[in-house]
């Protein structure tokens, strides 16, 4: 009788046993309650939200900080257009709200956008800017961006640190030196005598060891851009780092 009730128990107590989950095992939410956990799903990226991205730049997306403001600012908001002294018929093309006031800019509509039917024109006397077509990949930029809305969005390329690695001239300096510097020294108006709208401008300014001492505002230089704030530190590297390395036209 004891051996029969001895061996019940020991396989009550196995059959316990075998019920209960190792720990380790098992994903336990420490607080229900908790609303403020990190959400891990994907970023859509394709939206028009204009809060930015600050994580760095996707290639798919068209910004308007870094593709699209360089190309208005550096082809027509030169002096004696579209800047905001001249403001040829009323507009100045330097930043988004003068870009897509009115009907010059229609979001999602490149039939109705007056910009993209002037920058496409096939009359030479009737294209802008009047100096002659863009490229085709600056048109195509404006393009893609109002396809996606025409959003005021932005990235952050130096997200992740400064890389002065890789440093080219097409890459990084002329569209630097396109948003800051071809509102005066372009080739039309060549304020100074200098225009930085094209690799020869630019390599000779640099030449003259003129160009990095007037961004970096040392001693002896007259700053620029005039009348902007500084260049931040790390455009200012990278170009430092391109004149360094032979300021080639690459």
């Amino acid at each position: 009788m004891k051996r029969a009730i001895i061996i019940t128990f020991i396989l009550l107590v196995g059959i316990f046993n075998a019920c209960v989950h190792d720990p380790s095992f098992v994903e336990v939410d420490p607080d229900p309650t908790d609303t403020t956990k990190t959400d891990t799903m994907p970023t859509d990226t394709m939206s028009t939200d204009t809060t930015g991205n600050t994580a760095g730049c996707d290639t798919s997306i068209v910004y308007f900080n870094t593709d699209i403001l360089p190309i208005f600012m550096g082809n027509c908001a030169i002096s004696g257009c579209h800047d905001v002294i001249t403001k040829e018929h009323g507009v100045a093309f330097v930043n988004y709200e003068m870009i897509t006031s009115s009907d010059h800019i229609v979001p999602f509509n490149l039939d109705k956008s007056e910009v993209y039917e002037k920058i496409t024109e096939d009359d030479a006397k009737e294209v802008m800017p009047p100096t002659g077509r863009m490229s085709a990949d600056k048109i195509n930029l404006i393009r893609r961006w109002i396809l996606q809305g025409a959003p005021n969005n932005f990235c952050e390329p130096n997200a992740g640190g400064c890389d002065t690695t890789k440093v080219t001239y097409s890459g990084f300096v002329s569209k630097a030196l396109t948003t800051s510097c071809n509102g005066c020294h372009n080739s039309v108006t060549k304020s100074g005598g200098i225009s930085l709208d094209n690799y020869a401008g630019v390599k000779k300014i640099v030449d003259a060891k003129r160009l990095y001492g007037a961004i970096a505002r040392l001693s002896g230089f007259v700053p620029m851009p005039q009348g902007q704030n500084k260049l931040d530190d790390c455009t200012i590297k990278k170009i430092k780092t391109w004149i360094d390395e032979g300021a080639q036209n690459n």
